[in-house]
């Protein structure tokens, strides 16, 4: 493959050469060369898909988000992390429906499934329920990533939003400040206010894009 790309490159007709440089160009810059857009949480770190480090707060406009069950087999091992086995994900957390594309479909429905049940995994569940945020930073409204809310801050999260829709506010019209729980000695995420979004039509053009992001079934052969 790589053989027949090198002599499509290298036959380039010369009058089209600066034109397919600049579309070439647009190309790059709208792909996540990293292959991600999720934002990982380290030691009170936020790490960007590419690297960038942010400590302690991050400033960001909530797009869209939807909710995941995702059961996986075995202890996770951080050096060998494996795709979940069963997965879920919809607007509504408490009409999720497992995938058929899951490699080990545990129940027609999450609510009725066995390891979707408290005392599942000793006093908690097997399954594991988070939410899937598609945010933005307030200084780019182009630029989409993904984090995920742990189970121990899914209460922290729907208080917020719902403290937001009460004041018949969309979390796209604001600036949320993402932070850690202090009060924990483990990760877990913290919400509130920021202050207002001015620009929030130019965010909200990103919600379709945002949605069919959050949506995405993984890969269950090749996903870590």
């Amino acid at each position: 493959m790589n053989k027949a790309l090198d002599e499509i490159s290298n036959n380039l007709p010369a009058e089209m050469q600066k034109e397919i440089q600049t579309q070439l160009a647009e190309l790059q810059s709208s792909t996540d060369n990293n292959g991600s857009t999720r934002i990982k949480l380290k030691r009170g770190r936020f790490i960007l898909p590419d690297d960038t480090s942010i400590e302690g707060k991050l400033e960001a406009v909530i797009v869209s988000h939807v909710s995941v069950n995702q059961l996986y087999k075995g202890a996770y091992d951080a050096e060998d992390p494996q795709p979940p086995v069963c997965y879920a994900v919809g607007k509504d957390p408490n009409k999720l429906i497992p995938t058929n594309d899951s490699p080990d479909q545990q129940a027609s429905a999450c609510d009725k499934c066995p390891s979707n049940q408290w005392g599942s995994s000793g006093k908690g569940k097997a399954c594991k329920n988070t939410r899937l945020l598609a945010i933005l930073t307030p200084d780019d409204p182009t630029k989409i990533y993904t984090i995920s809310v742990s189970p121990t801050a899914l209460k922290a999260f729907d208080s917020y939003i719902n403290k937001l829709v009460n004041k018949r506010v969309l979390p796209v019209m604001v600036v949320t400040n993402i932070a850690f729980d202090q009060k924990c000695d483990y990760l877990k995420l913290a919400f509130s206010l920021a202050r207002s979004n001015e620009n929030f039509k130019l965010f909200h053009k990103q919600k379709g894009a945002a949605e069919a992001l959050l949506l995405t079934i993984p890969n269950f052969q090749g996903e870590k």
